[in-house]
């Protein structure tokens, strides 16, 4: 549960994959890594799933301080990956997955 004076971020958390590296990705993540280095108590709201990805994005988020106990997992769909394959030097066609 939320203390008072925490700040709950929710919504999507997913993986850009883009061609040679992985980020972890998703407004609410972003909001609230920055929060957190600006000293503010942070708490995560979302669904991820359960497997070595959804792993990865927990432990990135709970490493930087944010906290994870609002989200829940999900043991079907595969997570949420945003890839981005560059055709070209302006063509940069957006997926998801």
């Amino acid at each position: 549960m939320l203390n008072k004076g925490e700040i709950l971020c929710f919504g999507e958390l997913l993986w850009n994959q883009q061609t040679t590296q992985k980020l972890p990705a998703g407004g609410p993540m972003n909001i609230g890594f920055h929060l957190t280095q600006l000293g503010y108590n942070v708490a995560i709201a979302s669904n991820v799933d359960d497997d070595r990805m959804g792993d990865e994005l927990l432990n990135f988020l709970e490493e930087r301080g944010v906290k994870t106990e609002l989200v829940q997992r999900h043991p079907v769909n595969p997570d949420h990956r945003l890839e981005v394959k560059f055709e070209g030097k302006k063509n940069a066609p957006i997926h998801s997955a």
